[in-house]
This record gives structure tokens, sequence and C-alpha cells, in this order.
């Protein structure tokens, strides 16, 4: 008995004492839920902004496009009220839904001269008006009806006319309703409120007169959050986020949620955790109570009493004396047996998988044929190399080697053959290199050799050397036959780059393999090293250039909006004898410091001609190409300032062009050299624009001026039109970033009424002109004149014009179908492209008419659905239609000769 009380005692202290650790534990538990609780409310309140704040500018960019659309559009000249009608009647009336276009009266300030609505009315200075008046997309206050539904909050946007110059606004109004809904789908939680502000200003709250919390220190920033108390004292969690509308007015939208509603749950956690600590605090009471004494420690005792009986053998007679061995023994061996067999079948299976894993990651790491590492393993071992160095503070080279004219050898003694040279090839330079050294294939006949522990690069030299004594010598196929292929390899160092990757590196010795493998003819050794002057033979276009026989030819540019050149292209060429050299001639065979050269002779040619056209009454700028390597540093910005000084030419007038391909752009010094560059003045051009692979974060991060569209988006444009989507895209691009345009390859009319459909103001192209000598651009700009361009008159402009319409239809009405009226929206009439169409020939009941009345039927069709109605997959097909007979169209009549 006593040693069930001891029992009963030691059990008992034994529940409380383990009773303090798990109060601990729950403690914990209850305060971990309560930082979770509300760091998953700020998450969740900070994305609920920001979709709110996507969703509304979204509304805001829609509507933006709308009249943007609008306003470019106009050929008006004043802002006479006759004008201004005829316009809305020709060019919106189909679309607009209760849509104004205001104009400026020197008597009256700003007066509705045109309308959709029955009758004009004078309007006020508000603040979307006084914004599009500055050039900006204006947002203003919310204007209230006698019902909510009623209520708008207007928008403006600049109207220029023809010289550019701010003549009024086009202005509607954004559904009050439509944003609330935009904004409460976003929220989860129902006593979730929000305010949309325009500075200090409310513009919408959500209760409408709910008041906005006040908090220490002003709102928080965008993006963040604090908490924050109302005039009844009640804590609310509050998030800020950014609507961005452009430049102008800035929107802010305020999130809040009640601080208790945010930890509501936790709170029920903690009430769960005080339950459970009591229920633990009851059983270890009860554990040393008698109750416990009868149901559970006797019972214990009593087995306890039995094992100590049968241990001493006190039940032993009762037993048979060989009752293990005759009912258990044979099963016991036989489950022992089979079950040492799977073990040992396991740990085989194991082993092998292992094997299996270990032989899979090797060929995963080698390259099948030549045995040597392969690309995953070389990038893998440069980054090694890379930490290496740095921590010796040695150079390191990654060369990269291609065999030249290998390609005969597969064809005249087959893939067997080329396959055994290229692994006698992998074994040679195996041999020349050190034990230290790394070799690696990446494909085909390229191979990357990895040199370390280099303390100057003159100490690479006797291995280049070794490398070409060793690929000299014949390679052996058959017992008859042998080969001899030649080498090229570019070197590229780190720690002599600025950007320390293995990509980096590797795309720096391919861009050094390229230059010696394009000098084989005039080389003086087989390898390059990035960066350096390519050591040359003398040639005679190095000779010309050092003659200064270059001449200077210029490409007008055509601003197609006020039908007049605004600017040339000065493109270089030699002059030998009587025949000049175009610059695919002689650019392959010039240095890096020759074409810094050829640049300077081309800028004198500049600053000494622009007078001249000046002289005439020509006022232009010229964009000329410039090689960044070699002229994009301190002394080429300091030689570029004064030669502009001694000129007297303003800067703005000077525009420098860079290769978007140019591995300058890579580099992270580059930003700070274009910078300094375009502190001169000049303005910095990226010539041949979405032809290479810069990224559009670093398209971002360049400060740029200008964009020069690749001539190959442009020259196949009469063969594919569909490509006319990628110079859409790369037009609103620039426009996105408040860049110019440049569309290059414009080489005939049709081009020419497309990219101007598109909304593409400089052209550059034959279709304008051809380049000229100074001469014969005096000429040129003294006799040229063009004509206004009323719309599309050619198939090829047809389809850009549907292109550009069905891209905007499709933004107003995924966001906003009430902005337009469906009953003049479904008829084709009332549409610029069924005008143009007629005029061209392609009357009621031809193939585009059908086609192009079936495509207004589902827009009116879409347009009188409520936004989660529509479906716009039959219009995408409707246009899809229209397009391809438009494509089919256009080539028979290009093929037919007849293009206009």
């Amino acid at each position: 008995m006593c040693s069930q009380h001891s029992l009963a005692a030691k059990m008992g202290r034994i529940a409380f004492l383990g009773f303090l650790p798990v109060a601990l534990l729950l403690g914990w538990d209850i305060y971990t839920h309560y930082q979770q609780a509300y760091t998953d409310a700020t998450q969740k309140q900070l994305h609920n902004g920001k979709m709110a704040g996507e969703r509304l500018q979204a509304g805001f960019r829609a509507a933006q496009a709308f009249l943007k659309g609008l306003a470019l559009e106009p050929k008006v000249r004043d802002g006479s009220p006759a004008v201004c009608s005829d316009y809305l009647a020709r060019m919106t009336a189909p679309f607009v839904f209760r849509y104004t276009l205001l104009a400026r009266s020197d008597r009256r300030g700003i007066v509705d001269c045109a309308s959709t609505g029955p009758q004009s009315m004078t309007v006020g200075l508000t603040p979307n008006i006084r914004d599009a008046l500055q050039g900006h997309f204006g947002i203003g206050t919310v204007r209230k009806g006698p019902l909510s539904s009623q209520w708008i909050i207007p928008l403006s946007y600049p109207l220029r006319d023809a010289a550019g110059h701010i003549m009024g606004t086009v202005n509607t109004g954004l559904r009050v309703s439509w944003l609330i809904a935009q904004i409460k789908s976003v929220q989860t939680r129902q006593r979730e409120r929000f305010w949309l502000l325009r500075g200090q200003q409310i513009i919408l709250a959500d209760p409408a007169l709910a008041p906005l919390p006040s908090c220490k220190g002003g709102l928080p920033l965008s993006g963040t959050m604090k908490i924050c108390r109302d005039p009844q004292g009640e804590r609310h969690l509050l998030t800020v986020a950014d609507v961005s509308t452009g430049p102008g007015a800035k929107l802010e939208i305020v999130m809040a949620e009640p601080l208790r509603q945010v930890l509501a749950g936790a709170n029920t956690r903690a009430w769960m955790g005080a339950i459970a600590g009591a229920a633990i605090l009851f059983f270890s009471w009860l554990l040393s109570t008698g109750f416990a004494r009868r149901s559970l420690y006797r019972p214990l005792q009593r087995i306890q009493d039995f094992v100590e009986r049968l241990s001493t053998g006190h039940y032993a007679d009762r037993l048979p004396p060989d009752f293990l061995a005759q009912a258990e023994r044979n099963d016991i061996i036989r489950l022992g047996a089979r079950i040492n067999t799977l073990a040992l079948n396991l740990d085989d299976s194991r082993q092998q998988l292992q094997r299996d894993h270990d032989q899979m990651a090797q060929m995963a790491m080698q390259d099948a044929l030549t045995g040597l590492p392969n690309r995953r393993a070389l990038d893998a071992e440069i980054e090694k190399a890379m930490a290496r160095a740095t921590r010796r503070h040695t150079l390191l080279a990654v060369c990269m080697l291609d065999l030249d004219a290998f390609k005969p050898v597969n064809d005249t003694y087959g893939h067997d053959a080329g396959d055994q040279a290229l692994c006698n090839i992998a074994q040679r330079l195996g041999e020349a290199l050190r034990k230290t050294d790394f070799l690696g294939r990446i494909g085909g006949d390229e191979f990357v050799l990895v040199l370390e522990d280099a303390q100057s690069i003159d100490d690479l030299f006797p291995i280049f050397d070794k490398i070409a004594e060793r690929m000299t010598q014949p390679i052996a196929l058959s017992a008859n036959t042998s080969v001899q292929v030649g080498i090229s390899m570019g070197v590229a160092i780190y720690a002599l780059e600025d950007e320390g990757s293995p990509d980096a590196l590797l795309r720096y010795a391919d861009h050094a393999l390229y230059e010696s493998k394009a000098h084989k003819a005039d080389r003086t050794r087989y390898w390059a090293l990035y960066g350096e002057d390519f050591p040359q033979c003398q040639n005679r276009y190095r000779y010309l250039l050092q003659q200064e026989a270059v001449e200077v030819h210029y490409q007008p540019i055509l601003d197609s909006r006020q039908n007049r050149i605004v600017g040339v292209e000065a493109l270089a060429r030699l002059r030998e004898g009587d025949h000049l050299l175009q610059p695919a001639e002689f650019l392959p065979h010039l240095a890096s410091e020759d074409l810094y050269h050829l640049c300077a002779q081309v800028l004198r040619a500049i600053l000494r001609d622009l007078p001249e056209l000046e002289a005439d009454g020509h006022t232009l700028w010229v964009s000329f190409n410039v090689d960044p390597r070699s002229s994009f540093n301190a002394h080429c910005r300091d030689d570029l300032r004064e030669q502009i000084v001694q000129s007297g030419i303003d800067p703005r007038r000077l525009h420098l062009e860079i290769l978007e391909g140019s591995d300058f752009l890579e580099r992270k010094s580059a930003v700070n050299l274009l910078q300094s560059i375009r502190d001169l003045g000049v303005c910095l051009a990226l010539d041949d624009i979405g032809s290479a692979y810069t990224s559009l974060l670093r398209l971002k991060e360049l400060p740029v001026d200008e964009f020069k569209l690749d001539y190959g988006f442009v020259h196949s444009l009469e063969e594919r039109p569909e490509d006319l989507a990628f110079a859409l895209i790369i037009k609103d691009l620039a426009a996105e970033l408040d860049l110019d345009l440049v569309v290059e390859g414009v080489e005939t009319a049709a081009v020419q009424d497309a990219m101007t459909v598109l909304g593409a103001e400089l052209l550059q192209g034959y279709a304008i002109a051809r380049p000229l000598s100074i001469d014969a651009l005096h000429s040129f700009l003294a006799g040229f004149s063009a004509a206004p361009h009323q719309g599309p008159e050619t198939i090829l402009g047809l389809y850009a014009e549907h292109m550009l319409h069905h891209k905007f239809w499709l933004q107003i009405l995924a966001h906003d179908p009430d902005m337009v009226d469906a009953q003049r929206l479904g008829d084709p009439q009332r549409c610029s492209f069924q005008r143009a169409l007629e005029q061209m020939g392609y009357g009621e009941g031809s193939e585009l008419d059908v086609l192009h009345r079936e495509y207004h039927r589902i827009l009116g069709i879409i347009a009188r659905r409520t936004m989660h109605d529509i479906d716009l997959h039959g219009l995408v097909a409707a246009s899809n239609a229209l397009r391809k007979a438009l494509g089919e169209k256009w080539q028979r009549v290009r093929l037919g000769g007849n293009i206009l």
C-alpha cells in the first residue's frame, strides 16, 4: 500500500512539473499565432491594396488610351466650333458616349465647341482640364448626381493641332460605381474600408462618409502599413498603394481594417490554449487522488508483481519444459532467415541505385563523344576558378576555341571521321595544357579552356604557342588519310573586366573569337583578347581611313505628322578613286582604334555641314553611329565637348547611335558612361532595337532618348504583314518609356503608309530618300513637299488600321464597356476603315466588306453586355478572319504590281 501511495505521489509531482513546459509552449503558441495573424492580415491587405491599385490603374489607363486615341487622330487646324463638330461627327461619333471636345477661346476661356450630347456648355478650369492643358492626363474630383449610379470622376486628355500645340482637351467621365466594384472585388472582409486620394483630397470613400483614420506622422508610404485610430478611437490597420496614371495627378488608394477583426482568429486560439492548460492542470491533480490509485496504480502494481514472479520461476512448474522449442523455434528461425535475406536484398538495391545515380551524374557533366566536361560542368568550374582567382589575386583566362573550316571534314569524309578528328583534337589540347588547367567541349567544334594562376597576360603566351604547335600537325583519319584544320580563339580575362560572372566571361570570349575569325585573312595571330585592339596587317581600308578619304552621305528622316524633314542620319563612305565603298565592305576590316578615327572624321564633317544647311533655312538634327568600345571613355567625351563648343552647334541636334547588341551595354559601368556623355547635351539613341538580347530591365536603366527600330522588323512587312504587330509593340514600348522612335527600312510607299497609320512619327528609308551627298541634300530639301496623310492608302495600310482599332476596342471592352455607344459601334458605316475600304473600290458585297461588317456586328453585341458576361473570343476570331483576308488580298495586289 505504501508503494502505491509513493508511486501516486511521484506521478502526481511529475504530471504537475510537466505542466510548466506545456504551459510555456502554449503561451509561445498563442504569441506566435498573434504574430502570424497580424503578419497574414498585413500581407493580405498589402496585396489587396496592390490589386485594387492595379485594377483602378487599368481602368484609368483604358480611359486614357481611349482619350489618347481620339486626341491623336484629328486633322483639326484651329479651334472653331464648326471644325470641332465636323471632327466629332466624322471621326468619333460612332464610338463616343457622352464625350466632349474642348477648345480655347480668347473671350470665354474654355468652351465646349462640340459634343455628342444634346447641347454645348461652358466648362470652367477644373483640375482635370487644367492638368490636360499642361499636357498631362487630367483626373478631377467626383461629380455627384442625384443617384449614386450617376456619380463620375471627370477625365481629360490634351488635344493638339498639327504643329503639336495644345488647342484644347478631350473629356469623359469614369463611373464611380465601376471604381467601387473594382475595389470591392479584391476585398475579403466586410469591415474593410477604402479611400481614393488625390494629394491630400479625398476623391472617393467607402462608406461614403467614412472619415479617414488619423496616423501619427501622416499616412504610411506606398506599399507599407501603419496602425491608426479613427475618430471613435478604434485602431485600424492602414495600407497605401499608388494608382499610376502617368504625369499629372497622383492618386493613392488607402485601405483600412479594424485591428480587433485582424486578431479575431488569434483570440480564439488564446481561449483554446487557456482551456487546454486548465485541462492539463486538472489531470495532474487527478493523478494524485484516490481515484487514480484505484483505477490506474493498482492494476499496474499487479502486472509488476506477476512479471517479478515469472522471472524468478514461480510459474515454471506450470509450463511444458520444451514449450518454446516445440511451438515457435522453427518459425522464429525461418522468420529470421527471411528478414536477413530481405535486408541483404535491400542493401544490394541501395548500392545499385547509388551506382546508377553516380553514373547518371557523371554523364550529365560529361561530353558523350570526347569524355570532356560539358557546358554544365564548365559553368560550375568557372565559378570555382573565379573564387580561387579572387582569393589568390591572380588572373583567370577563359578561352573559347573554334576549328576553322571543320565542316568540309564532315562533308568529305563522313561524320564518323569528323568524330574521330574531334576526339584527336581533344586529346591534343589536353596534352598542351597544364594539369591545373580545365578543358571542356560545349558542342560542335567549340572547346573552352580555363587557365588559372597567371600573374600577367604574358604568362599565357607560352600556353597559346604550345596549343598552336600541337594543332598545326596533321590529324590522321585512316591509314592513308589525314587532314589539317586551323583554329581561332577568343580570350577573356577575369579581374580585368568590370562584370564578373561565368556567363559574361563566356560572352566576352565569344565576342573575341568572332573578332579573330572575322580577320582570318589579315591577322598576325590566331587568338584575340577581348577589349584589346586586334593586331592586323595593313590593308587598303585602313590606308584610305588614314588618308581621310571619308565621305559623309545623309539620309533624310521624315516627320509623318508635320510632313517635313526634321533630321538626317550621317552614313560614312570611303572614296577609292572613282569608286565609293559601302560600310559593309570596309567596317569588318577595321579595328576598334580605326572605328574611333572613323567616328571622329564623320563628326567633323557633320559640324562642318550643319551650319551650311541652317544658312539655307534647314535646322535639322543629325544622328550618326559610334563604336562604344572605342568612343565612350573620358578622353573621347572631352574631345566631343571641345568640338561641340568650337562649332557653336546646339548639342541637342547631335544624336549618337549605339548598337543594341553591343557588349558595352551589358557592362555595369555603361549607365554611368552614357550618362556622362548625355550630360554634354547630346541625345543618345539605341540603334537596331529588337535585334539583340538586351533585357527590358536593362533598357529601362539606360539613359537614352531615342529608339531606332531594327531594319529587320520593317523590310519584310510586304511579305509578312502580320509582322506589323512587332512594330506596334516597339512603338508602344517607346511611348511608355517616353522615348522617340525612328523607323528604319521604310523602303516602299506601302510600308510608309502602314507605319504612318500605326502612328510612327519618324520614318527613314528609300521611300523618303536614299542617302545623299551634302550637295544633293541641299537640292532635295529645297524641292521637298509631302501631302498630308488622310488615312490608309493601301491594303497594307488598311491592315495596320484594323490592327490598331482591334487592339483599342479590346482594351476598352475588357475594362469598361459602358464607355462606348453599342448602337453606333455596331454600325460599320460610321467607321473610318469602312470609308477607306470603299474608296479603294471594295464596296458592299465584297469579301472585305462582308468580314468588316461581321466584325462590327459582333462588336455591337459585346458592347451591349455587362462586363461579367463579355466573351471576346468571337471578336478575336472575326478580327483574325478579316486580317487573313486583308493579307491575301495584299499579296495578290502586290504581286500584280498595283500597290497603290
